[in-house]
């Protein structure tokens, strides 16, 4: 380069493909294209060639498109078998497929829930023998109210800490009314002054006396209702989201339950609800199958299940799963944008791609893409001639 005086500062021109404050650096990376596209990889330039390229770490290539150093996938180069199930190359070696991970036993086995598919206070587990399915269930002390898993306080559960007399939510235990005191089991009360007892039928309540005037006091499950007590689902007074869409039944034991049926199964307390794996418990799985289809759980939808084609499938106008290019519709498509169908898609045929239109047209036999350097060069302008 020349040195030069400005403002009474010494600077450097330099000439290209030189750049820099001291021209010890290439143009191509100080000041021109290198300076915005190498982002994250490192700027490089070739003085003898005078090329500038992006530079990676061993094992690792610049991509021009994502401005990112990414990792060389030598599989394509490489004579790599992966015969386990739900294997595949990547990256020189054998790993397992995308959702799946390594047990124990060095096996693939899925691994969906990694994805988190379920709702919030939802326990997901991976169904080993059909891939691709989870099962979402509510976890413990959450019940389904028909929507989502909801907080269950166990006094809003019939049976749940068997209280005779008063559950107190807060606390989660059983207490008594006044009069009453609480024995050993910690759940029934005993009349405190029997002189107290009094003749009122109060049905699954308990009569007592207040101020020599006698009253039914309700359990938990019931509800007081004119002159004595009644269950909670006959009173419409259930506690809010026990039970899915309020349906609940009366029972002469708990008082009530939740009315579990059609989508919806008991859990082990045989009071409220869960829902119904439709694909395993309700006959998905043999419907899909006659389908040649997959079983996927939609609660929300009228069956709980729909069955889906495998990739490269769809439904023919029987219902049934078949390669694409079995369907006339889609093979004609193909037809008309002058390609021809192959498994599941339309492909041009050689020395052909797809235009603008979406048409099979010629290709360039020749096409390059590349970056010409230019030499840039600095004029004065002569005021004498």
């Amino acid at each position: 380069g020349v040195c030069v005086m400005e403002d009474e500062k010494e600077r450097c021109i330099c000439k290209y493909p030189f750049g820099g404050p001291d021209c010890g650096d290439s143009y191509w990376c100080s000041e021109g294209f290198g300076k915005s596209e190498c982002q994250a990889g490192k700027c490089r330039f070739d003085f003898k060639t005078r090329i500038g390229y992006c530079d990676c770490s061993k094992d690792q290539y610049y991509n021009y498109e994502t401005k990112q150093c990414e990792n060389i996938d030598k599989c394509p180069f490489m004579d790599i078998k992966c015969t386990k199930p739900f294997e595949e190359c990547k990256m020189g070696a054998c790993a397992c497929m995308e959702n799946f991970k390594r047990n124990d036993k060095q096996d693939c086995i899925p691994d969906f829930c990694s994805s988190n598919p379920c709702g919030e206070n939802e326990i997901c587990e991976d169904v080993l023998d059909e891939p691709g399915r989870v099962n979402c269930i509510c976890k413990h002390g959450f019940t389904f109210d028909g929507k989502t898993c909801q907080k269950v306080n166990k006094c809003s559960v019939p049976g749940l800490l068997g209280c005779e007399q008063v559950c107190n939510s807060k606390t989660e235990a059983c207490e008594c009314n006044p009069g009453y005191t609480l024995q050993s089991d910690k759940k029934t009360c005993k009349l405190t002054d029997e002189s107290q007892k009094c003749k009122k039928d109060c049905g699954a309540g308990a009569c007592v006396k207040v101020n020599k005037s006698e009253r039914c006091l309700c359990p938990p499950t019931y509800a007081a209702k004119g002159l004595t007590c009644v269950d909670r689902c006959t009173a419409k007074a259930l506690p809010p989201g026990l039970c899915p869409n309020d349906q609940c039944i009366a029972d002469a034991k708990l008082g009530f339950k939740c009315k579990c049926e059609g989508k919806y199964a008991y859990n082990d307390d045989g009071v409220t609800c869960r829902r119904k794996q439709m694909c395993h418990e309700e006959g998905g799985n043999k419907d899909c199958t006659g389908k040649n289809a997959l079983c996927f759980e939609d609660f929300n939808s009228e069956k709980g299940y729909q069955c889906q084609c495998r990739e490269s499938q769809e439904f023919d106008e029987n219902g049934q799963c078949v390669d694409k290019c079995k369907i006339e519709s889609f093979k004609q498509d193909c037809i008309l944008r002058s390609a021809t169908c192959e498994l599941d898609e339309c492909k041009c045929p050689p020395m052909l791609s797809f235009g603008p239109d979406g048409r099979c047209s010629e290709i360039a036999q020749v096409s390059y893409l590349g970056y010409l350097p230019i030499s840039k060069q600095f004029y004065a302008a002569d005021w004498t001639a």
